[in-house]
């Protein structure tokens, strides 16, 4: 993602992380003592793409720079402040331009290609580092219009409202790339989920980041590694360890030893998918030692949620230990789990095309959502409705006041200033029954290439069906809705609800 440096300090963010990425402060005073640690990639990531930057930034939303940027390279050169392109250059000098940037660079680039920026108005320098790779030829040339829907899809579901950051699922069908194949892999769903080392209102947990100065033992609030998310039964014991057994079946031999470690190591278990500090309320357990072995292990009742997050570490902060936790076998816990057994509940799909003739209200001005050369930012009024025509939302079958929970979805407020257009249900709904949502609808539920991950297709928006929707999967509805009354939050993850209107 984007790194900025300003006043000789370095902020990172990691560039190819899901679910465990967040921003490092690496400046002054930072101490080298336990980097994060790289995990495998997975379609997991954080919606935190502010609605009122969508819609109102200096370029997707500018007509002139609209119609023009689908057409360059996605690349330097093109929208520094001395390029040649008049609607391009200088727009990043808008805050809110730079953070769709950060998004739109995170969505069609792969983790190899960057965008960088210098703003010579005030001498600070950032780099827009790509992520899931929709459009990697963008780097390079113009955007096809497939391209431009994939990279459409993937900014309109990032958007949050509420202005929280929730860990969401994507998954979608890219042309021509079977799964496991390339960065468009990540639209398919993993084997596993790392541990989320942010919260949705904190850019990252505590102890996710390097220890400042040498800190010992299980307790400290730094220096942590994100391991993985489990499932389990609510209420069930469960026993997990990195090289040791857990302490109530030390003296039983036939116990075995979970998992492994080199080095000594500590192990902290979270309720929930993300991570935690040790003083938190979803603090379960941790272990530096057990059984009189420098291996940790550990063992808790499983959460009312049914899931339970796993950290690890060295013993001490800086040191080399490594854990591979591993739970005892047992029918009803897994671990790690499964990306489709932790993200059940369907939010919906997103799809449309940003950009191109008529992408725009009309009452945008042609003159506004410009940066003029002194980097002062000209603004639209607001429009009722979706700021683009083209642009649209379709809601998962477990909504209950479906089109208030989109408003809150995509919406800067009430129905005015939205990024998208909300078209009903992405199932086919049955239009008898009044508490249902409209018929527009999503004639494919479940793309052909995964079978069982629940991608909708050939979407209704504008009189046309779209090719390329991006579908959005939650571990709990209420994390992305501001009025928990609009989601319906009866069941637990081991028994999904009945279908509201089918």
């Amino acid at each position: 993602m984007m790194t900025s440096r300003i006043s000789g300090s370095v902020v990172l963010c990691l560039g190819l992380a899901p679910l465990a990425s967040g921003c490092v402060d690496g400046g002054e005073g930072a101490s080298p003592l336990d980097p994060p640690a790289a995990v495998e990639p997975q379609a997991v990531y954080g919606n935190s793409l502010s609605s009122q930057a969508l819609t109102r930034n200096a370029l997707i939303t500018n007509r002139a720079a609209n119609s023009i940027m689908v057409n360059e390279p996605l690349a330097t050169e093109t929208y520094s402040d001395t390029s040649t392109i008049e609607a391009l250059h200088h727009q990043l000098h808008h805050g809110p331009t730079r953070e769709v940037m950060d998004y739109l660079v995170s969505c069609a680039l792969d983790p190899t290609q960057t965008v960088s920026y210098d703003d010579t108005l005030t001498g600070e320098s950032y780099t827009f580092t790509g992520e899931l790779g929709l459009c990697p030829g963008w780097a390079s040339g113009p955007a096809s219009v497939e391209c431009q829907e994939q990279v459409s899809a993937c900014l309109l579901l990032r958007v949050n409202a509420l202005k929280k950051k929730v860990a969401i699922s994507m998954r979608g069908e890219v042309p021509g790339a079977p799964p496991g194949t390339g960065p468009t892999a990540l639209l398919y769903p993993e084997p596993a989920v790392s541990t989320v080392d942010y919260e949705e209102d904190v850019e990252q947990i505590a102890s996710f980041a390097p220890c400042a100065t040498a800190t010992s033992g299980a307790a400290r609030n730094c220096g942590w590694k994100a391991d993985h998310v489990g499932r389990c039964r609510p209420g069930e014991r469960v026993y997990i360890g990195a090289g040791a057994r857990p302490p109530s079946k030390c003296g039983n031999l036939l116990f075995p030893v979970l998992g492994s470690s080199t080095g000594n190591t500590v192990l902290r278990v979270c309720e929930g998918i993300h991570g935690c500090n040790a003083t938190t309320p979803t603090f379960i357990a941790q272990s530096g030692a057990s059984c009189g072995s420098n291996r940790p292990a550990l063992e808790f009742t499983c959460p009312e949620g049914g899931y339970f997050s796993v950290m690890s570490g060295p013993q001490s902060s800086g040191g080399a230990g490594v854990a591979s936790p591993a739970i005892r076998d047992q029918a009803t816990a897994v671990y790690p789990a499964p990306e489709l057994a932790v993200f059940l509940w369907p939010e919906g799909a997103f799809y449309g095309n940003l950009w191109g003739p008529g992408a725009l209200n009309p009452a945008i001005p042609a003159s506004a959502n410009r940066v003029m050369e002194d980097g002062k930012f000209i603004e639209a009024p607001p429009v009722a409705g979706s700021v683009f025509r083209r642009a649209f939302a379709c809601t998962g079958r477990f909504w209950t006041r479906q089109e208030a929970y989109m408003t809150d979805r995509i919406c800067a407020g009430g129905g005015a200033d939205c990024a998208a257009t909300w078209v009903g249900a992405c199932d086919v709904s049955n239009s008898n029954t009044p508490s249902c949502p409209p018929v527009h609808r999503c004639t494919v539920t479940d793309g052909p290439v995964v079978s069982g991950d629940g991608d909708f297709g050939n979407c209704d928006g504008d009189a046309r069906k779209w090719q390329y929707p991006i579908s959005v999967y939650l571990n709990n509805p209420l994390d992305i809705v501001d009025d928990p009354a609009s989601a319906e939050t009866t069941g637990t993850p081991w028994a999904p609800l009945a279908p509201l209107c089918f």
